[in-house]
């Protein structure tokens, strides 16, 4: 599953997930074209091996990812991963820098199977994240999960200058 912006050059970037030969585990990818070239970024901070193999939809530790890009250049690129507590995180860089990320979390609080959903309207008027919050379950091989109705929230989020 992929994600896609541009840079303040209308140059694409994408963003998804993908385990290499070289990689211990599935890890995030940022794939740019700066103009000249496609380049392809891995941000390497994840340990946890899962597969997608198998019948039906695969609860993974993951989210697919949602990618955005300030007029300054800087790129954040928003996911969950159980290996954070499936906390709602957000890694960074700067478009002239992408082999080097720094990731924080935004919530104390993981959100299970949660996927990023923000309003693209708010991002690109005043670059400010209004991400779409609930605590999901992704039961494996198309199984009903006999959860409670859950809250949901709009977390707020400006990136710092």
């Amino acid at each position: 599953q992929t994600s896609i912006t541009t840079d303040a050059n209308n140059n694409p970037l994408i963003a998804s997930y993908w385990k290499d030969s070289s990689d211990q585990a599935p890890q995030y990818k940022v794939i740019h074209f700066d103009g000249e070239e496609w380049k392809t970024y891995s941000l390497d901070f994840r340990s946890l091996k899962f597969s997608l193999s198998g019948v039906g939809t695969k609860a993974i530790p993951i989210a697919r990812p949602q990618l955005v890009c300030s007029p300054n250049g800087t790129v954040h690129l928003i996911f969950r991963d159980a290996e954070r507590s499936s906390k709602v995180s957000v890694a960074s860089s700067h478009i002239g820098n992408l082999d080097n990320w720094t990731v924080e979390d935004l919530t104390v609080e993981g959100y299970k199977s949660w996927e990023p959903s923000y309003d693209p309207v708010i991002w690109k008027k005043n670059q400010k994240l209004h991400l779409f919050l609930q605590n999901t379950i992704q039961v494996d091989g198309e199984g009903i999960s006999n959860s409670p109705p859950t809250a949901i929230k709009v977390l707020e989020w400006t990136p710092k200058k």
